[in-house]
């Protein structure tokens, strides 16, 4: 059956959010590192934002070219995904809000980037379980784990605090980047049914 548009509405709006966070993790690892990597991870997850861009490009137009279906409406089971997910992700601005507020007023700020890392990262257990998506699991244990590690890093003072951030924005910068891969992989599946051979 070829696809319609609606189709291909989640791994665009997925590649839209995996290009905005991979580059904000991004930033956050050169600026903890001062640029002395030489830019390097800047220009790796740059030419990965790049990668994803040309396939956001790539499936809007195809998304263009494919039939509205006029007939088709979100189920009750998707406008009951789409309220939960909304919950969960006002949940996670307010927790994020929350923690930067408690560790500005303790003088913990800078346990905050892992404390982010940790927050983001258990938000995906219950968008695993209501999306049926057994790899945003993956991505939940590994973004928890970085933030955890992080913690344990500078509390520990295993780390200079930077070098820890620097840590945790990299592992983090590499779950979204699995992310898009995953939105990627997923679209051109999409696109493969509207060509077949």
């Amino acid at each position: 059956m070829p696809p319609a548009r609606k189709d291909l509405e989640n791994p665009i709006g997925g590649l839209f959010l995996m290009m905005i966070f991979t580059s904000i993790w991004t930033v956050v690892a050169e600026v903890a590192l001062e640029f002395k990597d030489y830019g390097a991870i800047g220009v790796f997850f740059g030419l990965v934002v790049l990668y994803f861009l040309a396939h956001y490009i790539k499936f809007h137009h195809v998304e263009q070219s494919l039939p509205k279906n006029p007939d088709a409406t979100d189920t009750q089971e998707e406008r009951r995904r789409s309220r939960q997910f909304l919950y969960i992700f006002g949940t996670e601005g307010l927790a994020i809000l929350v923690v930067k507020n408690v560790l500005v007023n303790t003088n913990l700020d800078y346990l905050f980037i892992p404390s982010l890392a940790l927050i983001v990262g258990l938000h995906f257990f219950p968008l695993a379980r209501i999306f049926k998506r057994k790899f945003d699991y993956f991505v939940a244990v590994w973004t928890s784990l970085v933030g955890l590690t992080g913690l344990a890093l500078i509390i520990q003072k295993t780390l200079p605090p930077n070098t820890a951030i620097a840590i945790v924005a990299v592992g983090s910068a590499l779950a979204t980047a699995a992310n898009g891969l995953r939105a990627v992989i997923n679209g051109n599946r999409i696109i493969g049914r509207s060509y077949p051979e």
